[in-house]
C-alpha cells in the first residue's frame, strides 16, 4: 500500500533518501538479513583488552606530556580508533582478509 503510494506520487521525482525507504519497503527481509550478516564481530576479547591498554599507554605518555608534536597526533588518532573499535567489536581492517581473532563455538555434540 505504502509503496504503490510512493510510486505513483511524483513518478520520475525521486531523491535518494526516496529510493532508501523504497528499497527498506520492498527488500525488508533481505535488507535485515545483509544487515545482521555484516556486523558480525572480528576482535575477540584478548584484542580488545591489547587495544584498550594500547590506547591507555598513549592518553598516559599524551597527558604526562611525554608525547608531543606529530607523534602524538598520530598515535592519539590511533588511540581513539583503537578504543571504538574495541567497543564496537569489528576491526574493518580485518574484513578484507578475513582474519578474526574471536574464538569460535565448538559445535554441540
Amino acid at each position: 500500500m505504502v509503496l504503490e503510494i510512493i510510486l505513483t506520487k511524483n513518478w520520475g521525482k525521486f531523491c535518494p533518501l526516496d529510493l532508501y525507504i523504497i528499497n527498506m519497503l520492498y527488500y525488508d527481509q533481505k535488507f535485515t538479513a545483509e544487515k545482521e550478516s555484516s556486523m558480525k564481530t572480528n576482535i575477540g576479547s584478548v584484542d580488545r583488552i591489547i587495544r584498550l591498554v594500547l590506547a591507555a599507554v598513549v592518553a598516559v605518555l599524551y597527558f604526562t606530556k611525554q608525547l608531543t608534536g606529530t607523534a602524538a597526533i598520530i598515535l592519539g588518532i590511533l588511540a581513539i580508533i583503537f578504543v571504538l573499535t574495541s567497543f564496537v567489536g569489528v576491526c574493518p581492517l580485518y574484513i578484507p582478509f578475513g582474519v578474526s581473532t574471536k574464538k569460535k563455538k565448538k559445535p554441540a555434540a
